[in-house]
């Protein structure tokens, strides 16, 4: 059966806007469990119309994280969307230690629409989340949504999101800082690297291609390192 339901994925780069000693110091990994339940909960509130899934928690104060529309989706998506999830953070389960502001938890340093490929390889291939995890069963779409079981996209109409934007592959890189690249550890690096090329036959054509080139470019790179060593 073909889906006729239009969808819509943003990836969501957050960071603390005002982060306190404490968050500089300890950081926000260790309670990437709240960020989970939080998610969860917002997820129950807006069922069948948004929800959220956490990527991962890193660098201290940064959060990433997946929102998914259903059906209807704002012209211009900002962070406002999140204000919900944020308030249980701070209301509910005391993140205010982590923020200097009381007010406002997180400003987006990148807000990105996906399509429905990127975003499952974001939860699945570099994040490594899987459906069988048992934090799957206990966050459920906060951690592994429905849509990122490899089946779920394959039928979608997703013109919304090939009428003009970029995919992450093939980006706009110009819009990616020095700072964002120097982020990157070397660990992340061979995660990303590993996904490209286990996933390069999969997804739309030009998606494929898109990785292809990639991977071609990334050889090229490293073939004199491979033949003479420097």
């Amino acid at each position: 059966m073909v889906r006729t339901t239009k969808e819509w994925w943003f990836y969501f780069n957050l960071r603390l806007k005002s982060p306190s000693e404490l968050a500089q110091e300890k950081g926000i990994e260790s309670k990437i469990k709240d960020a989970y339940e939080a998610a969860k909960v917002f997820n129950a509130k807006f069922k069948g119309i948004k929800s959220v899934t956490v990527l991962d928690a890193q660098d201290k104060t940064r959060l990433d994280v997946i929102m998914h529309f259903k059906k209807q989706c704002p012209e211009r998506v900002t962070a406002k969307e999140l204000r919900s999830f944020s308030q249980y953070l701070i209301n509910e389960k005391g993140w205010r230690v982590f923020s200097t502001e009381e007010s406002k938890l997180f400003v987006p340093m990148r807000i990105v629409q996906m399509k429905w490929w990127e975003a499952q390889l974001a939860v699945e291939g570099e994040c490594g989340h899987q459906y069988d995890d048992p934090e799957s069963n206990e966050w459920g779409d906060a951690y592994f949504p429905d849509w990122a079981h490899s089946d779920y996209g394959i039928d979608i109409v997703d013109d919304e999101a090939d009428a003009g934007d970029e995919s992450i592959l093939e980006g706009d890189l110009k819009t990616i800082s020095t700072d964002d690249i120097d982020d990157m550890t070397d660990e992340q690096m061979l995660a990303v690297l590993k996904s490209i090329l286990m996933t390069k036959n999969l997804g739309p054509e030009k998606a494929s291609a898109s990785k292809q080139r990639v991977i071609e470019e990334i050889k090229n790179l490293i073939y004199p390192w491979a033949i003479y060593g420097e």
